[in-house]
Parts: structure tokens; C-alpha cells; sequence
């Protein structure tokens, strides 16, 4: 009875790992650093534009080795490997748009993911450990960018855009790892970047709000 019991916290606790690693509540469409500098702006001048982004996690940890809520006999780690291709192609309108320039785009991202989770549970006599680890790979969310404008005034660019993601990349509930996130996300953005023609200096702000639909999948 006592080792079902302890059987079934650390269950539990891979639930957790693998609930806290699931996207939901783990991640999100935005990725960190994936717009972080003038190269990621808006075309300035008509035509079409293509780009190959490469995104590298390693290691990202969910670390909860001081113990969670269960006498704080209970320790789980999960850990996150990430790699994604992202091949781009914007093409900027040959039209005046309010003085700036109208774009638009597609991002199509490739992405292998490997998740590992552990747990262990010690009572200072018997020490339980168990784990597990998920791989995925494969087409990732589209990302669609409508409306992207940009605006010029001597070494400062301004920028707004509104991008979208849809859930293309494949998501199944009770896997760890998966390519997709299993809903939509809206994105409008905002920036403005200065960059010196003396100095050569680049200082680039970008705020962003996402509004995420509903995983009907995981509810």
C-alpha cells in the first residue's frame, strides 16, 4: 500500500513536469529573442525579402529540486531542449502608405524538441526515482504577419505590425513534447529602433501583447 501510494505521487509529479513543459503554461508562440534587433523590422523599400531564422534552446529547466507541496519530500526537474528553422518571406508593397512603407510576410518553422523529466521522492531511507523523456519533431504554428508597416525619420524607424499563429504544428495532450501549441495566438506589435549613421549604434524597443484562443485539445 505504502509504495502504491508513493507510485502514484511521482506520477503525479511527471504529471506536473510534464504539465509545467506542455506549452500552456511553459511556453508560448513568442519566443524570446526572436525579435530583438533591426534585422527583424519591417523592409524599408518595395519587394520581396527572405530571411532563414534559426532558434536554440538548451537546457531550459523547470527546477523544483527544493521540493514541491508534499513534505517537501518530493523534487521534479524537467528540462527542455528546443531547435527551430524558420524560413521567412515578406514582400513590401510599392505604395505610399501614410509615408511609410505596407508589408506583409510568412514564417514557416521546423522544430525538434526533446523534453526530459524526472522526479524523486526521498524519505531519508527509501529513495525513488523515476523518469521520463519525449522527442517531437516537425512542422511547427505558421505564423502569418497580415499588416506590417514601417516608417522612416532620419536614423529612427518606427514599426507596427500584427502578426498571428495558427495551431499547423501537431499537439497531443499527455505528450510532453510537442511541435505545436494547439491554439491560436494574436499578436499586435509595436517598435522603434534608432541606429546611428555616425556612430553606427543600435538601440531597438519592441512591446507586444498576445491573445491566445483556447487549447480545445487540453481545455
Amino acid at each position: 500500500m505504502k509504495q502504491t501510494f508513493l507510485a502514484g505521487i511521482m506520477v503525479g509529479a511527471l504529471a506536473l513536469a510534464s504539465t509545467v513543459r506542455a506549452s500552456q503554461s511553459g511556453a508560448t508562440h513568442y519566443m524570446s529573442g526572436q525579435q530583438a534587433d533591426f534585422s527583424t523590422l519591417a523592409p524599408a523599400a518595395p519587394g520581396f525579402y527572405f530571411a532563414n531564422y534559426y532558434l536554440n534552446y538548451n537546457d531550459g529547466t523547470f527546477d523544483a529540486s527544493k521540493g514541491l507541496p508534499f513534505g517537501r519530500l518530493l523534487a521534479a526537474n524537467v528540462t527542455l531542449n528546443t531547435q527551430a528553422d524558420v524560413p521567412a518571406m515578406l514582400y513590401a508593397y510599392p505604395l505610399d502608405f501614410l509615408g511609410g512603407t505596407l508589408s506583409s510576410g510568412i514564417l514557416v518553422p521546423f522544430i525538434w524538441v526533446d523534453v526530459k523529466a524526472s522526479a524523486i521522492f526521498d524519505n531519508n531511507r527509501n529513495p525513488i526515482s523515476v523518469g521520463r523523456e519525449d522527442k517531437a519533431s516537425g512542422l511547427g504554428d505558421i505564423e502569418f504577419i497580415p499588416v506590417m508597416a514601417s516608417w522612416t525619420n532620419g536614423d529612427f524607424h518606427f514599426n507596427g505590425m500584427f502578426n498571428f499563429w495558427a495551431p499547423t504544428g501537431d499537439y497531443q495532450t499527455g505528450r510532453m513534447a510537442n511541435t505545436g501549441l494547439g491554439y491560436w495566438t494574436f499578436e499586435p506589435m509595436v517598435a522603434v529602433s534608432w541606429i546611428s549613421s555616425k556612430i553606427g549604434t543600435e538601440v531597438t524597443f519592441f512591446s507586444a501583447l498576445d491573445f491566445n484562443t483556447e487549447n480545445n485539445d487540453a481545455n
